[in-house]
């Protein structure tokens, strides 16, 4: 985290260096092996499984119209399923991907895409 002043600027504002973000401090995981192991085993499945699942409730009320209630409701299944799928990309998969590789490795551009991503879909969710 950088503390940045410009000129004639009398307040400052904290920005994020994206590429210094560490997973292993934002998660509280230490070296230990086990509990890396149990984490990734743990995110592993619940990607694959949000995927699977929110997949599925969209092919069924898509394509096979599946789902016989309101369309009011299956329009809202729809987006929650929608929704959780972008979580698990945006959210789910680097972390993932970044305990694997003991590290950060979302920086940059994808690093904003998925925050501000993230952030439109858990106020989707809250309303």
């Amino acid at each position: 985290m950088q503390t940045n002043n410009w000129e004639g600027s009398t307040s400052s504002y904290t920005s994020t260096n994206w590429e210094d973000i560490d997973r292993k401090t934002l998660h509280g995981i230490t070296d230990n092996y086990v509990e890396r192991t149990i984490l990734i085993t743990w995110a592993m499945t619940v990607l694959v499984l949000s995927l699977i699942g929110d997949s599925i409730i969209l092919v069924s009320t898509v394509k096979y119209n599946a789902i016989k209630l309101h369309k009011v409701i299956v329009a809202v299944m729809q987006h929650l399923a929608v929704i959780d799928i972008l979580l698990a990309l945006f959210e789910v998969l680097p972390t993932t991907v970044a305990l694997v590789a003991d590290g950060g490795v979302v920086g940059g551009f994808l690093g904003h895409v998925g925050i501000h991503t993230k952030n439109m879909c858990v106020s989707a969710t809250l309303r």
